[in-house]
């Protein structure tokens, strides 16, 4: 019961606050290092997998829902699924090197990746 909570709480705030911040830091300190790419490209792809997330959640708000195992939804959890394990190999990648957006781009990612296994887990 307590791990669904932990879960469901790291899913749903601390993802967006890392990307948020994320975002608010590399608005403040622009790195244009070679050692920043990866982070920077791990955070904009756990942005997109982010915004899939928020389009279908209105989505579904505004039109009822879908079906069980609806063609379109499963679509949506095997691009949101590659985004974010995309976005966390290129953030793993990048640990090594210092860099201010590599732990926000690592879990962001990872949550994100955590956020659709729990999301297609259900399904």
């Amino acid at each position: 019961m307590y791990v669904l909570l932990v879960l469901l709480v790291v899913a749903y705030i601390a993802v967006p606050v890392l990307l948020i911040s994320g975002w608010v830091t590399w608005a403040r300190h622009p790195d244009a290092t070679p050692s920043s790419a990866l982070p920077l490209i791990s955070l904009a792809i756990s942005a997109a997998s982010g915004l899939l997330a928020a389009g279908t959640v209105i989505h579904a708000t505004t039109m009822g829902g879908f079906r069980f195992y609806d063609p379109t939804l499963m679509r949506i959890f095997r691009w949101g699924l590659l985004l974010s394990l995309i976005a966390s190999a290129l953030s793993l990648a990048g640990i090594r090197k210092p860099s201010a957006l590599r732990w926000h781009a690592i879990g962001s990612s990872l949550g994100m990746f955590l956020m659709w296994f729990i999301w297609a887990g259900m399904e």
